[in-house]
Order: C-alpha cells, then structure tokens, then sequence
C-alpha cells in the first residue's frame, strides 16, 4: 500500500488510506510501531497528532494498535483502534479526531450538552406514559418514546442559553468558550466534561433556571434544526 505524507496530504486522502488499513487487517491483529511495516510507522506519526496523544498515552510510550470493533452510542459498529500502552493496557483512540480535531469550541458545547444530561432525561421521563409514549408538545400527536427528542422551546434555545451563561460569567471568563479547561477523558470513555466541577455546577443551575424544555418527535426536532442559524 502507497502511504501518503501526512503533512501535505488532504484529510480525505488520510481517511480513505487509515480505511484501508484498517479494512485489511484483522480483526483483532496489533499493528506495532517498531516492528519495520511502513504501515506501523505510518499509523504512529497520524496518531500522535491526536489533541490528547499524550493523555492516551499514559506513562510510558505506547508500542503500537489493535484493531477492534467500536460501537459508539447510536451508530452502527464499525472497526476502529486500540491504543497498546507500554504497560500493555489499551485504550480507545479516534483516528478521525488525529486528522480532524473537534474545534475546542465545540468540545466545550459538548461538555456542557453532557453535563446536562441528566436534566434532559428526567424530563423525558415525565413525560412518559405507561406505554412508554409521549404526546409531542409541537403537534399534539402521541409517539413511542424511540421516536422522540427533547428540544429547547425558543426563545431560549440552547444555544441562547450557553451564550446567556457566558455573559453572565465574563468577569470569570473573559472568552468564553476558550476559557474553559476540559477534565481529562477516562480511558474509554472520551466525552467531554467541565475539569472544575463548580463551574459545571454553576452551568448546570443556570441551564436548569432558564431552560424551557418539550418532547418532540425526532422528525420534528431535525426540522426545527435546518431553520437555526
């Protein structure tokens, strides 16, 4: 196989070729850095442009990957990689994320989206019937829960929510999104999450104070998302 230089070749050149040799190996093979394919070699300088190479890392330098099957929340398996630590533990690590890094900005949305949580589902809860059905707050009909959403009702959508928040800590956090310091992932858990937990309080307060939440069916919620800015 013909590998690319990583430096100048575009993203869409390094995901098909990350692709491939993922797709040619086998399920469960390890793929060393040290042992003279190119292919490890390869892997090895994509990779460690990871944003959080040397948190995945752990102590110590790692020795190569293994390919595995990964089955993310609300997607399909598909085959991805294991990073083998020298301590011959593993850990999860994107390949997609070491060629295009989520933009700090939107980890933090991210973060705060999780942190959230637990709003989102104690409202969808309440809303449920016996039947594990709703009524949706937009068209009146009734749905199985598998079909619904729960949305932020304008004017204050989630969006005007965070932007609400900031403005109301600016004299902690003169920019924004910027300003926050994300906690380390857990090994095989890379959802993203405030590092101080009294902000994350503070956050989860303030969206609790202000949000004004509806359960609405998947299609609705979708639609409602091509008109946002």
């Amino acid at each position: 196989m013909s590998l690319p230089d990583i430096a100048t070749s575009t993203k869409k050149l390094l995901t098909e070729t990350v692709r491939g040799i993922v797709a040619d190996a086998e399920l469960n093979e390890e793929i060393l850095f040290n042992d003279g394919r190119a292919e490890g070699r390869w892997l090895e300088s994509l990779l460690s442009r990871h944003p959080r190479w040397a948190e995945k890392c752990g102590r110590g330098y790692p020795f190569g990957v293994r390919v595995v099957m990964v089955a993310a929340p609300g997607f399909r398996p598909n085959r991805g990689l294991r990073l083998i630590r020298a301590d011959g533990s593993t850990v999860d690590i994107s390949w997609r994320e070491a060629i295009s890094p989520t933009d700090p900005k939107q980890s933090v949305r991210l973060a705060m989206r999780n942190h959230i949580e637990p709003q989102i589902f104690a409202y969808k809860e309440k809303r449920l019937d016996s039947d594990n059905a709703f009524i949706s707050e937009i068209s009146g009909e009734r749905h199985h829960i598998s079909n619904g959403a729960v949305d932020h009702a304008p004017p204050m959508t989630f969006i005007e929510i965070v932007q609400a928040f900031f403005v109301s800590e600016e004299s902690a956090l003169p920019f924004a999104e910027l300003s926050i310091r994300l906690a380390p992932h857990r090994d095989n858990d890379h959802r993203d999450y405030f590092e101080d937990e009294v902000l994350a309080e503070r956050w989860c307060e303030f969206h609790r104070a202000n949000a004004v939440l509806r359960l609405i069916t998947k299609l609705e919620h979708k639609q409602l998302s091509k008109r946002k800015p």
